[in-house]
């Protein structure tokens, strides 16, 4: 018997080991659902927020690292909007879109790729359409150069694309119209960003359409 114990042991010893190890993975979660509550968002049965309001996004927050259920709900109905099983892997980075009005509520999780090959001159973006109401979204400079074409509502990519760096005023259309813009909006080489358009066309108050650029880290 005794000649059983040492293996037993060894193999107790490694399986504690890899359970006190912390693995974690990294959720940004963008709430552009002008008429809902604030969202929560469960990996398994951890709360990884449990606050996520409209327009306010919530960058690299941790969650285990499993082969697990991710859930998601808003405020103020009983059970779970969705709920997915899927691979939360170790050290790996995704995003989740709540988007459109609660009558036609849409929800988006993709694993995101965002590191680029190293490069002096350019940069790397991409662009997630969530304006309702809003067809014919496009992204320009302050010369009026279109940096990404018309993009139609919730027609998302994961995918960067490559562009020239650039400290500029970036400007949100709807075609020819104006909705938004950031003063000094900055791309530098090598670094990755994702730009976010969310709100209601035609509004003016909290809802109206709005820019968002965040650089991934």
């Amino acid at each position: 018997m005794r000649q059983f114990l040492l293996p037993l042991l060894i193999i107790l010893l490694v399986a504690c080991s890899k359970e006190n190890k912390n693995f974690n993975s990294r959720f940004t979660i963008i709430n552009a659902v002008p008429d809902g509550n604030s969202f929560t968002l469960l990996v398994g049965d951890i709360v990884v927020d449990s606050g996520i309001q409209f327009g306010n996004p919530k960058f690299n927050l941790t969650a285990p690292a499993a082969t697990t259920t991710v859930r998601w709900k808003h405020q103020g109905v009983p059970g779970f909007d969705s709920a997915i099983k899927t691979d939360v892997a170790n050290n790996a980075d995704f995003t989740l879109f709540f988007y459109d009005s609660l009558k036609y509520f849409k929800s988006y999780l993709i694993r995101d790729e965002w590191k680029q090959a190293a490069s002096k001159t350019k940069g790397y973006i991409r662009f997630f359409q969530m304006v309702i109401g809003a067809g014919r979204l496009k992204l320009a400079n302050d010369t009026n150069k279109v940096l990404v074409a018309e993009t139609s509502f919730g027609a998302f990519s994961g995918k960067f694309i490559e562009i020239d760096s650039f400290i500029t005023k970036l400007r949100l259309y709807n075609g020819t119209a104006i909705l938004d813009s950031i003063a000094s909006a900055r791309v530098e080489p090598g670094k990755s960003y994702s730009i976010y358009a969310v709100g209601v066309l035609n509004q003016t108050d909290a809802k109206k359409p709005r820019l968002i650029i965040h650089e991934h880290q």
